[in-house]
């Protein structure tokens, strides 16, 4: 098994363990469970052809000492180039996991990890794993608002297409704004989510995450829901990317179970 492989292997158990970490409570205090399953496409004909597919999942525990937050997703994209020819355009994977501590609290520590791999930046295989303090602005039955900082030990493994490129290993600061809006009777919801990574030493080489959603419900268990999605990633170009900076906008399926 080669380097990035017993990487993966490693940053699957490693976010399996932290998704099982939280132990059960004292008996009588509840447990919520959230579980949702996503599917999206677009498909272009015509002069030039391409087909995206993309999936998510994302499970979510909560009771009064630890919420914990697991998600993965896949981006799949098929193109033609002038001469008619099909070619992968796109290619990308993610899992991520966060575990925090007395949710419940204004204040909380959490601990995050993360594994990636993205043929459109280049990356054969990216992982990180972190700790920090989550501050929650505002939360009640409609709208949710927190704030969080931590420190990330980050490790790139690039793709060797176009020659060789040095692996990298960052330690990184991490800022992230969450926010989510119920309206329409709890029947609309909106989010938005932030995130920005720059190096400790070097805040022009940095990472950042926007992704907005707008979900509306069709039954008491499904969902359509328009997403807007964009990565900026500062080294993307010095591994061979075409550009540091890559978006999507979908339109997908959610089916939830709570």
């Amino acid at each position: 098994m080669n380097i990035p492989s017993r990487v993966a292997a490693s940053g699957s158990v490693f976010l399996l363990s932290l998704f099982l970490a939280g132990p059960s409570p004292a008996g009588g205090q509840d447990v919520e469970w959230a579980v949702e399953g996503e599917v999206g496409g677009s498909l272009f004909f015509g002069n030039r052809s391409q087909t995206v597919l993309s999936t998510r999942g994302l499970a979510e525990r909560v009771d009064p000492v630890f919420e914990s937050t697991s998600e993965v997703s896949f981006t799949y994209g098929r193109a033609s180039d002038d001469e008619g020819q099909s070619f992968v355009n796109r290619r990308s994977w993610d899992a991520a996991t966060d575990l925090a501590f007395r949710p419940d609290q204004r204040w909380s520590p959490f601990v995050s990890g993360k594994i990636e791999s993205s043929l459109e930046r280049q990356i054969d295989l990216r992982f990180n794993t972190g700790a920090g303090m989550k501050l929650v602005i505002r939360r009640d039955d409609l709208t949710r608002i927190d704030l969080s900082a931590s420190a990330l030990a980050e490790r790139t493994f690039p793709r060797h297409e176009d020659g060789v490129v040095e692996d990298e290993t960052r330690a990184r600061w991490s800022t992230r704004l969450r926010f989510r809006r119920d309206l329409a009777d709890e029947r609309v919801e909106f989010s938005s989510e932030t995130s920005y990574r720059p190096v400790f030493d070097d805040p022009s080489d940095f990472t950042l995450t926007h992704r907005t959603t707008l979900s509306f419900d069709v039954t008491d268990a499904v969902r359509l829901r328009l997403t807007f999605v964009d990565d900026y990633d500062a080294g993307a170009v010095d591994r061979g990317a075409r550009t540091n900076n890559d978006g999507q906008v979908q339109v997908s399926v959610v089916a939830e179970l709570d």
